[in-house]
């Protein structure tokens, strides 16, 4: 963000340089003035002839569709980019001396990696932005907008296994890049997968406190102890892997999951 008085630091042409200096200063008593934010236009305009953007605004000529996928840009960048194809954006002087098929496959896969790193609001998400969550597409996508449509916003992750012909490995595989900022539980707003909601609960009842406290608590998370949380090395007899009994007479914990799923747990609460 940037204001007029720093105008100078962003590189701005002569000519709108100008415009700038001329608008009027605010009225005395008041503070501070019109903020510049510069947004990128790159493919705006591929989106505001495109059947998306006919879709969306029917009543709207290109110009007014652009203006506003440009304004949404700087709302949410990456729910508006994904609506355009992404060789659109500009990807290099050479793209188009490249085999195409493989451009955008390698395109395809660096957007699904970007939304699922970023994650995706499940009861404000667009289609296009649902259709690159893993373990979903454009069909599943569509199911979720109509439920979500027939039954009002989404409270909680486990309500996903109610969309149409959304199965236990779509479930699998999607739910933990769906994120509901205001559910019940504050996993569902979390990276954290539903099937490892329990190692967090049970790191939260040892250290006496909520979930919600021990999310992004620094000082809780230092104290949590992952190894207590992994299951005992396996040792193999006669050909068969069975646990290694605990030294000292320890008791294993109660919760018993693979260590990579403990490690994958306590760093994403961390995170948040």
């Amino acid at each position: 963000m940037r204001t007029r008085e720093d105008k100078g630091a962003l590189n701005l042409p002569p000519h709108l340089s100008k415009e700038l200096a001329s608008l009027s200063p605010p009225p005395s008593g008041r503070s501070g003035g019109a903020s510049i934010f510069l947004v990128s236009e790159d493919g705006a305009s591929i989106y505001s002839a495109s059947p998306v953007a006919r879709e969306e605004f029917p009543d709207e000529d290109v110009t007014t569709r652009g203006a506003i996928s440009i304004g949404r840009r700087l709302m949410d960048p990456l729910a508006e980019l994904v609506k355009i194809d992404p060789k659109s954006i500009g990807v290099g002087q050479y793209q188009h001396d490249v085999d195409q098929s493989k451009l955008k496959h390698s395109l395809d896969q660096t957007v699904m990696s970007c939304v699922n790193q970023v994650g995706v609001n499940l009861n404000t998400a667009s289609l296009h932005l649902l259709t690159y969550v893993s373990g979903l597409g454009p069909a599943l996508a569509r199911n979720i907008i109509d439920y979500r449509r027939e039954h009002g916003p989404f409270t909680s992750r486990a309500q996903l296994k109610k969309v149409k012909r959304l199965g236990d490995t779509a479930f699998q595989q999607c739910a933990g890049f769906l994120r509901i900022p205001d559910a019940k539980n504050p996993l569902d707003n979390s990276a954290v997968h539903p099937e490892s909601y329990h190692i967090v609960e049970q790191m939260a009842k040892d250290l006496k406190c909520t979930i919600k406290d021990l999310i992004g608590n620094k000082k809780l998370l230092a104290e949590i102890d992952v190894k207590r949380y992994s299951p005992p090395p396996l040792r193999k007899e006669r050909g068969v892997s069975s646990p290694t009994p605990p030294k000292g007479g320890e008791e294993p914990h109660p919760t018993s999951p693979k260590r990579e799923e403990c490690l994958c747990a306590h760093e994403r609460i961390r995170a948040l």
